[in-house]
């Protein structure tokens, strides 16, 4: 009676252990490789990351007004440009992108500020752009916030903004990029500093 008692447990631990390797789902991931890494084309694989400081541009004064009222900037400012005889103003391009193993840039994100100069001072509009390039399906780009210090009446004007790149895989991120870029200029075409990371 006991041997039968023994073995019925037997039996139906070995059934458990079955039906529970049965329900756990199959590795898909390669020797040496992680899950993630598995469920990205070779093509949206991030490879490596680059840095672009990119040149100071200056624009007269009805390309800025152009470009303050494309970026929202109010009606009052834009009067107060308009009204401003020596107005000099410029913009500045930084970038971080990262490739994939074929070269190719796949991910670009761009922090660019905006500032006008009447002699020694910023003068409004002092405003930045961020925007990303997104060169491959699978990943998606999201402005998660920044902050920006100083400006108009200063003679110096810093922005701080971040991103999220995500590869999505099923309901959730597989790959992440969190780049941020920190810039700061002055009077002129001076640009004193770009930081960053990735």
């Amino acid at each position: 009676m006991r041997v039968r008692s023994a073995l019925a447990a037997a039996a139906a631990l070995a059934l458990g252990l079955g039906v529970l390797a049965a329900a756990a789902p199959a590795s898909a991931t390669p020797a040496g490789g992680s899950t993630a890494t598995a469920q990205i084309p070779k093509a949206a694989q991030v490879a490596s990351v680059g840095v672009i400081q990119g040149t100071v541009h200056e624009v007269t004064k009805q390309q800025e007004l152009i470009r303050a009222q494309a970026a929202g900037v109010s009606t009052r400012t834009l009067a107060q440009i308009d009204a401003t005889a020596t107005y000099s103003c410029w913009y500045w391009d930084t970038q971080v992108y990262y490739k994939n193993a074929f070269g190719s840039v796949i991910l670009r994100f761009h922090v660019e500020p905006n500032w006008c100069t009447t002699g020694y001072w910023l003068a409004s509009p002092v405003y930045t752009n961020t925007w990303a390039n997104v060169n491959v399906p699978g990943w998606s780009y999201t402005h998660t916030g920044g902050w920006t210090k100083y400006g108009a009446g200063w003679n110096i004007y810093i922005t701080h903004q971040n991103g999220h790149f995500c590869f999505v895989s099923y309901f959730g991120c597989v790959q992440n990029k969190y780049p941020w870029i920190e810039d700061e200029v002055g009077p002129g075409s001076r640009v004193d500093y770009m930081h960053y990371g990735t």
